[in-house]
């Protein structure tokens, strides 16, 4: 058996999460999280369970408190094809300061605090299955499914100034959706070279109802790594590719720039080392693809760095 606990203590002075109704008025808030967990393995014949629980206590200005459960079981059973797992349980997300008391302006709106935000929870399943290919392979595939509930997203409310009665529209995080989000992930591991050349193909299938934003449908990533001297020789080479869908759906839909594609990014890199030193090249974005995952910011262009380290 394993048990456990943590705790957090936040404080926070700010003028953009002060919680205030005047923009750029300084605040203080303070944030503690305690956290207690247990759990426990047994063996049943070739069986493996586990099963647990966490406890959450969540206090806001020493004011606001919440009391969370989070229990959970799972277990592995291995067989002749392989290993079977499966796992049920329920978790927890605290809504953090600066959700609870930003007050600044975004996109032209005016960003309001919402300190009553309550915690996303959700309980989840997955059923997955590893297994060997043709002893230099190994696959690995799930499905999962995830019940959530008060999911923290954007708002955009109409607001009437009480002195001079006019409606101005406004953004104020809230807790506004009941969620289904549902999927499959599939891997596969490979050493075609064994010592030299080892390779990984992960795809990621997600549904989600109602259509939630930002969330692509499929995500592909593919790594390489080669080393023409084996794991302990001096120079490597290596890449990874990563492939989202475009988003069906963003935030604030119909208020700001709504241009969006899908994600095709390449990283490559290149490493020597000789005795205490070693030298690492990376090219990050190296198509130089220009895409955003918010709306109306870019993320990153080729970027190149070149990293020494000496070892004593």
């Amino acid at each position: 058996m394993v048990v456990g606990g943590e705790a957090t203590v936040s404080d926070l002075t700010s003028d953009i999460f002060s919680g205030a109704t005047t923009v750029g008025t300084v605040g203080t808030h303070s944030q503690s999280e305690l956290g207690a967990y247990g759990e426990s393995e047994q063996r049943i014949g070739p069986a493996r369970l586990i099963a647990g629980a966490r406890l959450d206590y969540l206090s806001v200005d020493a004011g606001s408190m919440t009391a969370v459960v989070s229990p959970r079981i799972g277990g592995t059973l291995p067989i002749a094809e392989g290993t079977l797992r499966a796992s049920v349980g329920r978790g927890f997300r605290a809504p953090t300061m600066a959700e609870r008391f930003v007050h600044t302006y975004a996109l032209g709106f005016e960003v309001i605090p919402n300190p009553n935000l309550r915690p996303e929870t959700g309980w989840s399943a997955e059923v997955g299955h590893t297994t060997p290919v043709l002893r230099a392979a190994r696959f690995d595939a799930a499905v999962f499914w995830t019940e959530a509930r008060d999911l923290i997203e954007p708002q955009l409310i109409l607001v009437v100034d009480t002195a001079t009665m006019v409606t101005t529209a406004k953004i104020q995080l809230q807790n506004v959706t009941r969620a289904r989000i549902a999927g499959l992930d599939a891997t596969v591991l490979t050493a075609p070279i064994p010592d030299h050349l080892t390779a990984m193909l992960a795809y990621t299938y997600l549904s989600t109802r109602p259509v939630l934003a930002f969330r692509p449908t499929h995500l592909l990533t593919l790594t390489a790594d080669y080393a023409p001297g084996g794991s302990g020789g001096a120079w490597s080479v290596g890449a990874d590719f990563r492939y989202a869908s475009r988003p069906q759906r963003i935030e604030l839909e119909g208020f700001v720039d709504e241009r969006r594609v899908a994600v095709k990014v390449l990283d490559v890199r290149a490493g020597w080392a000789g005795g205490p030193l070693g030298v690492r090249l990376l090219v990050a974005n190296a198509l130089n693809y220009m895409y955003n995952l918010v709306p109306q910011t870019l993320e990153p262009v080729r970027t190149v760095s070149v990293t020494a380290v000496w070892s004593y």
